[in-house]
């Protein structure tokens, strides 16, 4: 299965085949790859995420950590390094600001 769609000029693909163990959200400006998100689909944990330096901190991470929690219950890895794990802060975070009386919108 193959979903694409655009935020901020980026084009987003969530790929999931049937059969493999791996998900996999990818993002594009044009033809260029500048950030991909894998995870494992048995446990659901992240194993690797790359934004290229030249894109990062634009959002696009969490837009792709967010396009595959569309689909599968996406969750961190328990062994992050330290920019993995002020990300997973950061995704925290952003969530929190998203709830009103602890309840979310």
């Amino acid at each position: 299965m193959m979903e694409s769609g655009f935020t901020d000029g980026i084009e987003y693909r969530y790929l999931a085949r049937t059969g493999k163990r791996t998900g996999q959200v990818m993002a594009f400006d044009g033809i260029r790859r500048v950030g991909f998100l894998n995870w494992d689909r048995t446990d659901h944990e992240i194993e690797n995420i790359f934004v290229d330096r030249a894109w990062q901190r634009r959002g696009i991470a969490t837009r792709m950590l967010a396009l595959a929690r569309q689909h599968e219950a996406v969750v961190h890895s328990s062994a992050l390094t330290d920019d993995g794990a002020a990300w997973a802060r950061a995704v925290v975070a952003l969530s929190d600001h998203s709830t009103t009386n602890g309840r979310r919108q």
